[in-house]
């Protein structure tokens, strides 16, 4: 017996038009509303070329602190630029029949067919939000979903490690510290250049979350994909900030589905 949608969050076993949950950062009520999605383009999809590194720019990564160390408080939001759009996306379906390749560990499986459609649409809605800058994890399945949406966008595309997938036995706090920081620098440019996407991992994306003050009652309905996931494959929230409103923390929060749905899978993770 199917297990019904919880309120407030699109199931993706029933494929529907691309819909947006708008949320307040300090009310957790959320409000339905419906975008309209032009037709999907019948096209041939390939595997995007490798990016030579030397072209991404790839931040410097934080030295690693060790996990038997001294419990971590939890960190909390910087302060964050009064005006700012972000897409927070998650990579296209990858390849899982290699057994070859470590999920956890870089680079991990490359997208498989499904993959690529899904981030030619998911390429294809950031088209229409306006989105001029992309952030990515170094995995393969981030790398190549980010390269498909540069190529549709003419984005500028950089290479962050702090996005990269939460490993089996990394601390939450640590994850939250990196995501943190990753997410801060991404508002920065996002507030002077334009609309920007950030491509991850669920794991990170569900700890994000939490650290932006999303309510935990809403987040929690909203994990009805694979592994409880709050986000679908090639799926993105909209954090959005605008000037002028206060406290620091206010702003909005909505998950834009797209594409509409494939079945999850009980072999999809994070």
């Amino acid at each position: 017996m199917a297990r019904p949608s919880p309120p407030g969050c699109v199931s993706r076993a029933n494929p529907k038009p691309l819909r947006c949950l708008r949320l307040s950062l300090n009310r957790a009520q959320p409000n339905l509303n419906q975008r309209l999605t032009r037709p999907r383009p019948n096209r041939k999809h390939s595997r995007p070329q490798k990016l030579p590194r030397s072209t991404v720019m790839q931040p410097e990564s934080p030295a690693p602190v060790p996990l038997n160390s001294q419990p971590v408080t939890t960190p909390q939001p910087p302060p964050l630029p009064e005006s700012f759009i972000i897409y927070l996306a998650r990579h296209a379906t990858p390849d899982r029949s290699r057994s070859d390749v470590t999920y956890h560990a870089l680079p991990g499986p490359d997208l498989n067919e499904q993959g690529l459609g899904e981030a030619a649409e998911l390429a294809d809605f950031l088209h229409e939000m306006g989105v001029v800058s992309i952030i990515a994890s170094p995995f393969e399945r981030t790398r190549q979903t980010a390269l498909i949406l540069k190529e549709r966008l003419g984005a500028s595309l950089d290479i962050d490690p702090d996005l990269s997938e939460r490993q089996p036995i990394e601390p939450e706090a640590l994850v939250i510290e990196r995501m943190l920081r990753a997410f801060t620098i991404g508002a920065q440019r996002a507030a002077k250049l334009g609309p920007l996407a950030i491509i991850t991992h669920g794991a990170p994306v569900l700890v994000l979350l939490k650290a932006l003050g999303l309510s935990p009652t809403v987040l929690e309905r909203c994990r009805i994909y694979d592994n409880r996931n709050p986000i679908p494959m090639a799926g993105a929230w909209r954090v959005e900030r605008l000037e002028g409103l206060l406290p620091q923390r206010s702003g909005r929060l909505e998950i834009a589905i797209s594409p509409p749905a494939h079945p999850p899978s009980p072999e999809d993770v994070a």
